[in-house]
């Protein structure tokens, strides 16, 4: 961007002139009910507002300058009261709920930074109840306590769990409740093992022998970034302000698919932990460059350019990390002889649809074919290599190995040759098997013995 089109920003002086007020957004700050008066025992503090072109003095009054109207000055205070330590008020709502309710609450306890010891002055509160099993008392509360929010609300057992796990509202940030809680009221030493047994979950999961498991998890989340992506194509374009919003979930996507890889989750929300690139062991390499173009785009195609970059970054990453896990071993003859039966009836589809001519049949038949024994080739595991690239990429050397016909390397109107090589395919499969001894049953009398034979077979083992 050339230094003349760069976004300007204004910084304006404490107090307010009439020839700086006609420069300067007109802002309106309301102040609620009950703020205006002073209590006893609270301390005042003086901020700078602009209210409206006017200035705030050092007592916290409003005011207006005479204006060629001859409008007469006007007055407001705004108190700011410092909030009570964080676990001070929690025992407080820990109290009432041993007053009021000590039987349907199992457990009570605060997280964030209150809990970790990193609060501030400006820190609110979060605080959870577990109720008990089948109890919902009416305790749920958002509240202002000495100008600060203090979060009250409801967190069952299972939903407990979900966060712990990441599964109820994602693994980037949702484990760091259960990981930092702190109990100040438990009904029973079970609730605080209860919490202690998820905590514990926590910790399994950012484990080496975890590791495969979250991949997984991590490589379906890129499925669904994927559609978030395509949302934003699709959507986005209509406007700078629909494209931007579109943009914002893909990227918490991205995070969430980059927090699972790593299997490392983050302590606050995504406005501060976009800095935290570096918890990321494995990333983009300008992960905080691409991020940055993500927020700072001011147009259409500078938004869609940076998440299709972004996207296509961490789908990188996960592709490497998939590399790394040991591939699927070559189906052997047993497994062959399980699926033959239907691959051998896929066949029978793709060359009847060439002996017809039907050009659109047979390929649409010669694929299904194709996706299945790509499937058998993998394990049946295509999941993740349906999100990531294309299960029949990833069958290629596995083909080869065993010498299969790629049925979608034939072109689509050559029909003698698609049947020739559907029928190859079923030669190879069924050579393949051979030692598994799959059955060719004629007659009704070979299907009886054979389902006597495997029952035997059954009752042996």
């Amino acid at each position: 961007m050339e230094p003349s089109a760069r976004p300007r920003f204004h910084l304006t002086s404490q107090s307010t002139t009439p020839e700086t007020a006609q420069r300067r957004p007109r802002t309106a700050f309301v102040l609620l009910p009950g703020f205006a008066r002073t209590r006893p025992g609270r301390a005042r503090r003086s901020i700078t507002l602009p209210v409206d072109g006017r200035s705030v003095d050092d007592n916290g009054h409003v005011a207006t300058h005479a204006s060629a109207g001859g409008r007469a000055p006007q007055t407001s205070t705004c108190d700011c009261v410092a909030m009570p330590e964080g676990p001070a008020v929690a025992e407080v709502l820990a109290a009432h709920v041993r007053e009021r309710c000590p039987n349907d609450v199992d457990l009570v306890a605060y997280y964030g930074s209150w809990a970790r010891g990193t609060a501030t002055a400006e820190s609110d509160l979060d605080i959870f109840y577990v109720p008990a099993e089948g109890r919902d008392p009416p305790l749920a509360q958002s509240l202002l306590v000495g100008g600060r929010l203090v979060d009250f609300w409801p967190l069952p057992w299972p939903k407990l769990r979900g966060f712990a796990d990441g599964t109820a509202r994602g693994w980037a940030f949702a484990p760091a409740v259960v990981a930092d809680a702190r109990p100040v009221y438990a009904r029973s030493d079970e609730a605080v093992d209860h919490l202690d047994r998820l905590k514990a979950l926590v910790i399994e999961l950012q484990q080496a022998a975890a590791a495969p498991r979250m991949l997984e998890r991590a490589v379906v989340q890129y499925g669904e970034l994927v559609r978030q992506l395509a949302q934003l194509t699709r959507f986005g374009r209509a406007s700078v302000v629909s494209a931007r919003a579109h943009a914002l979930v893909v990227l918490v996507s991205a995070w969430e698919c980059l927090a699972l890889a790593n299997q490392v989750y983050f302590d606050e929300g995504l406005a501060k932990s976009i800095r935290l690139v570096d918890r990321f062991r494995s990333r983009p390499d300008d992960l905080e460059a691409c991020v940055a173009s993500l927020l700072h785009a001011s147009t259409t195609d500078q938004v869609l350019v940076a998440a299709e970059t972004l996207v296509a970054d961490v789908g990188d990453v996960l592709r490497v990390l998939e590399g790394t896990r040991q591939a699927p071993p070559t189906p052997g003859p047993a497994a062959l002889w399980r699926v033959y039966p239907e691959l051998h009836d896929a066949v029978r589809k793709v060359v009847d649809a060439c002996a017809h001519g039907d050009v659109e049949r047979a390929t649409v038949e010669a694929w299904l074919l194709q996706r299945d024994v790509d499937a058998t080739l993998l394990g049946g595991a295509t999941g993740s290599a349906g999100n990531l690239r294309c299960a029949h990429v990833d069958a290629g050397p596995v083909r080869a190995a065993l010498g299969l016909v790629d049925l979608l390397a034939v072109p689509a109107r050559a029909l003698a040759d698609l049947a020739n090589a559907a029928l190859d395919i079923d030669a190879q499969l069924l050579a393949a098997a051979r030692e598994g001894g799959p059955p060719r049953l004629e007659t009704l009398d070979d299907l009886r013995a054979h389902l006597r034979d495997d029952w035997l077979r059954g009752v042996q083992r």
